[in-house]
């Protein structure tokens, strides 16, 4: 027996939607939203309706598309989507407005909370009981909250009043009623869910992740979450974060008690590197470090390339579901073919099949070990949580995949671009910095993109913009004044490359979707899609390098604000605009003048064309001479 849960954060609160079948996903997905108030279901329908309330399908003509903001798909069986999506279009649904997102299944075990805002803010008592229910049924699924969760989200979008009293009641749970660590942790992730958190909460959160203890599973997750919620949720980074975060760090590896005892360090004749990766199951950092690998192979160097990352769940140790981290199997077959391509021989790979936690990070230590490298490029962003180990003894170099600043990793040198200033702080020293030329590898396209299978002109301007967060990075404010802009020159369209929607311009540019905004979805061929493209438009925000870098690389014009340090690294100051505020207006100057679109995209070009392999690796080898002469000179 299970249940299914309304997919809340697909769907902003509020929305107006039509329900399409009946069954039991569909009846699941009524009773929640009758008892939540959390959508207002305009039209329910199935083909075989059985209640006075469910209509046939054909009953959507009668509405208007703008009397409705989506039309929610309830079926589980995923081969009967698409079917009913195009069913859907030739109804005239538009298909931007269709969700198909799969229910999450829920056993009846793990049936919801029914605790209500009000007795959360009133009832100590019941909050603790409700929080021995969630660990003795919940299998760590946040889930289990998801009706208080949703009614706190929209008590405090439709009352101003309401979110400093809900945030200071948690800060009040946290600090003075809950003497569990762990109901601690679910308590601010409750309020992480619901958009409740803010600074102090932060702070408590990387506190109490500290005093969990004897569960190096869960804290290895909880960290990695903590490295990802200040991307999505900028303004809880309070002022000592990263302080704080290195600390926990230490302590986490201090408490894993991991023997370590390598030889005496080794300069002398010593050609062997190691490269600490993010890891083997993705592209991104494979294709970032793959260049570097195969130059030191050039040059000689016997490299050992390491994936660092215990992704693994250690089973039965989480009580909290990670929010933004992948719990994945061992590499296959096939995946050990793709990576080779990365990494071709004679690069040595290494990967860890230890069961636990524990002992996948004590397999690393002791490769690195045996290896007895003359350095260390340390590519874990954030994800490898034992380098308070390994660089007391070898010279580690940190180099930030997602993050071009920040890091409470322990390393000798931080790597940034010759084009960033860095604004130094703990956890980096001055000291510390090591400025490199730019390096990133030129992706040829898969195919060529055609403007007229596309239905756009040969004169159209188009703007193109890229990102796993553009939902978040994408300011209301940015949203109205291009759109605006974009009313008064119909040849500008754009094309916005992102997994999900973004709700503001859904809900306000409807009318534009399809005639000058085009959500396109995951691209797997970037360079193939910038061929078509003329300008890519960045907004102010953390990240976005590669796709940036690669659209520099194939001749678009760069529309971007100062301080957006992924541009700035790769683009600098030339050609930026003050603030974002000026995006939209820069954008329409090149639309309207060749002559500046043309000034424009030449220097991006030249730029991306003076990035080298060899400078970027004689400037690592360099750190690593400096800091073996600083370790020699330690042991003597």
């Amino acid at each position: 027996m299970k249940q299914y849960v309304f997919p809340y954060r697909s769907i902003e609160a509020g929305s107006k939607i039509v329900l399409y079948a009946a069954g039991d996903v569909g009846q699941d997905y009524y009773r929640q939203l009758q008892v939540t108030g959390y959508c207002e279901v305009v039209l329910w329908l199935d083909r075989t309706p059985n209640t006075s309330n469910v209509h046939l399908p054909e009953t959507i003509t009668n509405l208007s598309s703008d009397e409705y903001d989506w039309i929610v798909i309830a079926i589980e069986r995923a081969d009967l989507m698409e079917s009913i999506k195009s069913f859907l279009v030739t109804l005239g649904v538009p298909f931007h407005k269709i969700m198909d997102t799969p229910p999450v299944v829920m056993p009846l075990i793990s049936r919801y909370s029914q605790l209500t805002l009000n007795e959360w803010l009133a009832d100590t008592h019941r909050v603790k009981a409700e929080l021995l229910s969630y660990f003795n049924r919940a299998e760590g699924q946040i889930y289990y909250f998801e009706s208080l969760i949703q009614e706190i989200k929209m008590g405090c979008l439709h009352d101003g009043q309401l979110k400093p009293v809900v945030q200071q009641r948690a800060i009040q749970l946290v600090e003075d009623e809950l003497s569990s660590t762990e109901m601690r942790l679910v308590q601010l992730r409750l309020l992480l869910e619901a958009d409740c958190f803010d600074k102090r909460m932060m702070r408590l959160f990387v506190k109490s992740i500290g005093e969990l203890s004897h569960n190096s599973a869960q804290k290895y997750w909880l960290l990695n979450d903590v490295s990802a919620i200040w991307m999505h949720y900028t303004d809880v980074l309070y002022e000592d974060f990263w302080l704080d975060k290195q600390h926990v760090m230490k302590g986490y590896a201090e408490e894993l008690d991991l023997s370590w005892n390598p030889p005496p360090y080794r300069k002398e004749n010593n050609r062997t590197i190691c490269v600490l990766s993010i890891g083997f199951y993705f592209d991104s950092p494979m294709k970032s470090t793959s260049s570097i690998v195969k130059e030191l192979i050039r040059r000689n160097y016997q490299v050992h390339v390491i994936d660092l990352i215990p992704f693994r769940s250690d089973s039965g140790t989480n009580f909290l579901q990670p929010k933004y981290s992948h719990l994945l199997p061992g590499i296959s077959a096939d995946q050990y073919d793709r990576i080779r391509e990365y990494y071709p021989e004679p690069i040595h790979l290494h990967y860890s099949n230890a069961p636990t936690m524990r002992e996948r990070q004590q397999e690393i230590l002791d490769l690195i070990s045996d290896i007895d490298p003359y350095g260390i490029f340390d590519l874990t962003d954030e994800y490898g949580l034992i380098s308070s180990y390994y660089y007391r003894e070898y010279p580690t170099i940190y180099l930030p995949i997602r993050k071009t600043r920040e890091s409470s990793s322990f390393f000798h040198r931080f790597v940034t671009s010759n084009n960033l200033p860095i604004d130094v702080h703990a956890p980096i020293r001055e000291d510390q910095v090591l400025a490199v030329p730019i390096f990133v590898e030129n992706v040829h396209p898969k195919r060529v993109f055609k403007r007229n299978e596309y239905g756009f002109a040969i004169d159209d301007i188009l703007v193109v913009t890229v990102g796993y967060r553009l939902n978040v990075d994408i300011s209301p404010e940015l949203v109205e004044t291009f759109c605006t802009a974009m009313r008064a020159n119909p040849k500008v369209k754009w094309i916005y490359v992102a997994p999900d929607e973004h709700r503001y311009m859904v809900e306000n540019y409807s009318h534009l979707i399809g005639k000058q905004i085009f959500p396109w979805g995951y691209e797997n061929d970037l360079a193939g899609l910038y061929g078509m493209c003329d300008i890519y438009l960045n907004p102010q925000r953390f990240g976005g390098g590669l796709s940036i870098a690669l659209a520099m690389q194939h001749g678009l014009a760069l529309a971007s604000p100062i301080g957006a340090d992924a541009s700035m690294m790769y683009a600098g100051e030339e050609l930026a605009v003050q603030d974002e505020k000026g995006l939209a207006s820069y954008v329409m100057r090149m639309a309207n003048s060749p002559d500046l679109l043309a000034h424009n995209q030449a220097v991006m070009h030249r730029k991306a064309s003076a990035w080298n392999i060899e400078r970027f690796v004689d400037k690592l080898i360099e750190g690593v001479d400096e800091i073996a002469g600083e370790l020699e000179a330690r042991n003597t």
